[in-house]
């Protein structure tokens, strides 16, 4: 893998902890056969959004993302709220990356998601990644990157931006969604503002524990979680720390993935006389202003959900 520090300021922090790249690919998007709310995103073009640049389709490497395919929206895995849906397959068919999503119907924005993608308003997938090879153009007619070898982290849609009047607003205005999914969606992000996951202290795991996770955890409660969740349990083989809330990844014979935002309560030592971690001091823990960010935040986009149906 080659040194990333040529890319500077485009660095960002993926959702496993690593340094990689984020950008879009331009897609065609096809339903497929059956009653189940699922869609093939199809990415022919090489070329990455806003960049001369091209990922060349057969130096993708899918497996760590197909360990834990999580499909947010604006690649925000801070909260269940933003879970669109989950990636049951993708791979690599002669020119094409094909990605077929399953929407999560039960969640008012993974609901929204799969209308707005029926009705063609969502063209493209935003992709992070770990750039491991690649050439530098010399020439005008050349791409300034041309990735050859690249590991895919991270797969998302960008279904409710910062700013939702236009993009919302012309998929209601066109009858791909109703009023109804919009304000059922408002509803569920000021409910969950207003009876907020309980500020508990995280634990800081040991690389090498076996834990458990618990049966009753809310992890295993919501999809797409319940059935990594019962994979989930294991060796921690590597913890990373976001903002003050910590992810967790294991591996067991079969499995590796990541959990996000994992707290205090969620899991238990795999053998009960063995105290697996211990609780992190405050300024590692979970507190009131990263709450309060994420609050703001999701506060913001029911505001302008409103604004959208006002002017309906």
């Amino acid at each position: 893998m080659k040194n990333l520090t040529e890319f500077g300021s485009r660095l960002v922090t993926l959702n496993t902890g690593a340094q990689g790249l984020r950008g879009g690919l331009k897609c065609t998007v096809k339903e497929v056969e059956g009653d189940a709310p699922v869609m093939d995103f199809i990415a022919s073009d090489e070329t990455l959004d806003r960049y001369n640049e091209v990922i060349k389709l057969d130096g993708w490497q899918l497996d760590n993302f197909r360990a834990n395919p999580v499909i947010p929206d604006c690649h925000d895995y801070s909260s269940i709220t933003k879970i669109l849906g989950r990636s049951p397959r993708i791979e690599v068919q002669g020119a094409k990356l094909v990605n077929r999503i399953e929407f999560c119907l039960v969640n008012p924005i993974g609901n929204l998601a799969y209308k707005m993608a029926r009705a063609g308003f969502l063209k493209s997938e935003s992709v992070g990644f770990i750039p491991l090879e690649w050439a530098t153009g010399n020439a005008k007619d050349q791409p300034d990157r041309t990735y050859t070898k690249a590991e895919l982290v991270e797969v998302s849609l960008v279904v409710v931006p910062a700013n939702p009047g236009a993009t919302i607003g012309m998929a209601l205005k066109s009858g791909a969604i109703t009023k109804n999914d919009i304000s059922d969606l408002r509803d569920f992000l000021e409910e969950t503002c207003a009876n907020p996951t309980p500020k508990v202290r995280i634990l800081r795991f040991k690389v090498g524990q076996k834990v458990l996770l618990r049966p009753e955890s809310p992890k295993l409660l919501a999809f797409p979680y319940s059935e990594i969740g019962i994979k989930a349990d294991g060796t921690v083989i590597a913890t990373y720390t976001r903002q003050g809330v910590m992810d967790v990844e294991f591996m067991t014979d079969n499995f590796s993935g990541m959990l996000q935002g994992v707290s205090f309560g969620d899991f238990i030592p795999a053998d009960q006389k063995d105290f697996c971690g211990e609780e992190a001091g405050p300024e590692h823990s979970a507190g009131a202003s990263v709450a309060g960010t994420f609050d703001a935040q999701l506060l913001q986009l029911a505001r302008g959900l409103n604004q959208v149906l006002r002017g309906a």
